[in-house]
């Protein structure tokens, strides 16, 4: 119970509040008491989909910082040294000098995945191509069914995206690789999108933002 009252402190109070910003006060509102009737289920384009979205964060290195604000005496590492090796933490100072560290690393543009895990980690596959399937394997509404689902229009041509992905250039990458609106998978015209406003943490789009939104409330 210590340990659950814990990370709901940190979630509901430090994390949720930078990712989704005033939508999400507005839709939850200041935690009144504990109710067992609340449907704390959560929708699969939810996890299949829309919170996929970190991903999208993931740094190709990782400085690490000491406590007088210089590089640590281990050195950086980058993120396929790092992923399932706890001696990073354990042998080589701990935690918080990768805090430092990413408190000083300039927020990545969005859009972008790094090589770390399109080119590196999964041999001949890439995490963007795992998520495109994952999400074709759970029967995830396209991206233009998704957008009519949180209320916006429905596109007829790339062009129509422009309301959310104000990038022509990716607009036109769509029209490339996928035959009509209604085939671009979920995740991809998702993570194309331009940041929400509102929220702080900047990679978190305009239509994920309204899922993500949508599943808080129910929790």
């Amino acid at each position: 119970q210590i340990v659950g009252a814990q990370i709901q402190q940190v979630v509901y109070k430090s994390y949720l509040p930078k990712l989704l910003g005033t939508a999400l006060e507005k839709v939850i509102g200041p935690y009144k008491a504990y109710d067992p009737t609340v449907d704390a289920t959560v929708a699969n384009e939810f996890t299949t989909g829309a919170f996929r979205f970190g991903h999208g964060m993931i740094e190709e290195f990782y400085q690490r910082i000491d406590f007088s604000g210089q590089n640590s005496s281990h050195g950086g590492f980058s993120f396929g040294d790092g992923v399932f090796k706890t001696g990073k933490i354990l042998w080589e100072g701990g935690i918080d000098p990768i805090i430092r560290g990413m408190m000083i690393t300039a927020v990545k543009r969005p859009h972008r995945m790094t090589p770390a895990i399109t080119e590196k980690m999964f041999g001949t596959t890439d995490l963007g191509s795992l998520n495109i399937q994952r999400g074709r394997d759970h029967a995830i509404p396209s991206y233009n069914k998704m957008r009519q689902f949180c209320g916006l229009p429905a596109a007829k041509e790339f062009e129509d995206y422009k309301d959310l992905i104000l990038d022509k250039n990716l607009r036109a990458g769509l029209s490339k690789n996928y035959k009509t609106v209604d085939d671009v998978d979920f995740y991809v015209g998702a993570m194309l999108e331009d940041p929400v406003v509102g929220g702080s943490r900047r990679y978190y789009s305009q239509l994920r933002h309204r899922r993500a939104v949508q599943a808080v409330a129910r929790r």
